[in-house]
């Protein structure tokens, strides 16, 4: 009897596993569809360069956090910035199809937002970036203030203090890093966890009952 339940739990177990891992797939072709086709790749001294650009108007360097590559710049563009502007958001080094590069460090990607300007003939550009975006955003425009109109740092961690609430959100960050490093661990907490999660995010639930559907619809 115990035999026969241990191996139904064991197939069990397994069937469970196949069905989790469909819908993980399923899930993530959906998800790479959905941006297929909305971005460009440019080669550079520093490998592959992915952006994707819209509107008119003076331009602004869109720069995404941890979670998203270009997709999330775009989201970010169209969340925070007038309708009469031009934005190009890029996909920093190792997100969707730019390069990976082992060592790099935030002062080659800030060479690397140059060399995107130069492409696209551009001599400057206002930036917003938002989270782990900031750091090379502020390189940028230490390493190239005559191509910088103006910065916006959005819940950018670009300093270190002792104060209690910064070692919280220190704790915080370290949990997101760790969930972002891989898309199936990214894709179980969002899915399963998807409201603590957000509290993670700094949305709790008080937040949460606050806002319109366009909000919610923002915030997922």
């Amino acid at each position: 009897m115990v035999k026969r339940l241990v191996s139904w739990l064991i197939v069990g177990t397994a069937l469970a596993s196949i069905a989790v891992w469909a819908v993980h797939s399923r899930d993530m072709r959906r998800a790479y569809e959905r941006i297929r086709g909305k971005s460009k790749v440019v080669a550079s001294p520093y490998g592959y360069i992915e952006y994707a650009e819209g509107g008119v108007g003076p331009p602004v360097l869109v720069i995404h956090g941890s979670g998203g590559g270009f997709d999330q710049g775009e989201l970010l563009a169209r969340a925070v910035l007038d309708e009469r502007t031009r934005w190009i958001a890029p996909s920093r080094f190792g997100y969707l199809r730019s390069t990976f590069h082992q060592g790099a460090t935030f002062d080659d990607q800030a060479r690397a937002y140059a060399f995107l300007l130069d492409h696209l003939g551009l001599e400057r550009a206002a930036v917003v970036a938002l989270s782990h975006g900031g750091p090379s955003a502020l390189l940028f425009a230490v390493l190239h203030p005559v191509r910088v109109a103006s910065l916006t740092l959005i819940s950018a961690g670009v300093a270190s203090s002792n104060d209690a609430t910064q070692a919280r959100a220190s704790q915080q960050g370290n949990a997101l890093t760790a969930i972002f490093q891989r898309d199936f661990r990214y894709w179980a907490v969002t899915t399963a966890l998807r409201g603590r999660f957000l509290q993670l995010m700094g949305v709790s639930p008080a937040v949460i009952a606050r806002l319109t559907p366009g909000q919610r619809l923002l915030a997922d």
